[in-house]
């Protein structure tokens, strides 16, 4: 290998590769970011969502059983109707069912899709009423039967955003129940 040399570079030299290297990596590491920037934030929705249902199933479930306790003493209190035990429920379970009404019908509130049920089995029968009146009507007294209510829907902060890739952030079902004997 004779004659063979190397050429040595000038210090204007040295530094303007050193620019070049010092670039490319810059624009590597934009690249890198731009890439894994909407999985992180997919992840940190997804927690965000998943705490929120955390919150709103807790709250819910406490909120069905006030509701359902409350329901529980309408020998006692003839003032219990569906109304007031649905907003029973509905003023209970802070801030799950916020601006929620107090029906049994599906309705868009809370941050979700909700549905609320009452279910009334009076003494020593096997039919199931959705309302007090009806079981009233149907019998004299209630002592002794049970009553069932169910708060049950759908939550997401932002339910159905999709990334280019795919990945969706789903609804989260939460649903909660109580029951408890007409004393």
């Amino acid at each position: 290998m004779t004659g063979f040399t190397i050429p040595s570079l000038s210090e204007s030299n040295r530094t303007s590769i050193g620019r070049v290297a010092s670039d490319r990596a810059r624009g590597q590491s934009l690249i890198e970011f731009a890439v894994v920037l909407p999985v992180l934030m997919l992840l940190t929705l997804g927690m965000i969502d998943l705490g929120r249902a955390f919150t709103f199933g807790v709250g819910v479930q406490q909120a069905t059983r006030e509701s359902v306790r409350y329901a529980s003493r309408q020998v006692v209190n003839s003032s219990v109707a569906d109304s007031t035990i649905l907003q029973r429920l509905v003023d209970a379970s802070n801030p799950a069912l916020q601006g929620c009404s107090a029906v049994q019908t599906q309705q868009t509130c809370g941050g979700g899709i909700w549905t609320f049920t009452v279910a009334i089995t009076p003494p020593g029968s096997a039919t199931t009423y959705s309302s007090i009146t009806s079981a009233l009507a149907a019998y004299p007294t209630l002592s002794g039967g049970q009553i069932t209510v169910t708060a049950s829907g759908s939550v997401a902060l932002m339910s159905g955003m999709c990334t280019s890739g795919g990945l969706c952030l789903p609804g989260i079902n939460v649903q909660g129940q109580s029951s408890m004997e007409f004393l």
